[in-house]
């Protein structure tokens, strides 16, 4: 009978991936459960074929949805595609025009100049207000080996850029 069970629990799963919904990304295929043994060791605590691992695909697809704000922060700053460094939701209005002085002046920028760094290390952030701040450190591009602090903001569940700072001395 616990095979049975198994057995029609993994087609579901299949059947329901495959028909899927609006908010599944193509190439996202490990949201989908593997079918797994029908013996004892499937069965979740409460002796049931679901197992705790119907719950991981939820959470995955959150935060497929709303990247955490390290991601945020990386992303933006080693992109070169106008679409992730110049438009929200991954940055704002106002970083942009700050940064670059108009969306356009940003996707010139990110396609001339590449992206900021090569690729960062992000210290933690505490996400747990509306704001928060970070400091990640470049590795290559203009900034290779500087500090950059990071200001975000949250709508939502959702990250943004909202201001960069980094300490540079100008001139030749």
């Amino acid at each position: 009978m616990r095979k049975l069970i198994a057995t029609l629990l993994a087609a579901s799963c299949l059947v329901g991936f495959a028909c899927g919904d609006d908010d599944d990304e193509p190439g996202t295929t490990a949201e989908a459960p593997a079918a797994q043994p029908a013996d004892d060791s499937a069965a979740g605590d409460d002796g049931n074929a679901s197992g705790a691992d119907s719950d991981d695909s939820a959470v995955d697809r959150d935060e497929l949805e709303a990247p955490a704000p390290e991601m945020v922060v990386e992303l933006v700053l080693t992109t070169t595609n106008p679409e992730d460094g110049c438009a929200p939701p991954h940055v704002t209005e106002a970083y942009v025009k700050a940064a670059y002085g108009s969306a356009s002046g940003c996707a010139d920028a990110l396609r001339e100049g590449g992206p900021i760094a090569q690729r960062v290390i992000v210290e933690p952030v505490d996400d747990s207000a509306e704001a928060a701040r970070t400091v990640a450190v470049a590795k290559g591009g203009v900034y290779d080996g500087e500090e950059i602090d990071v200001s975000l903001v949250r709508d939502g569940e959702v990250w943004s850029v909202d201001a960069i700072r980094v300490d540079v001395p100008a001139g030749p």
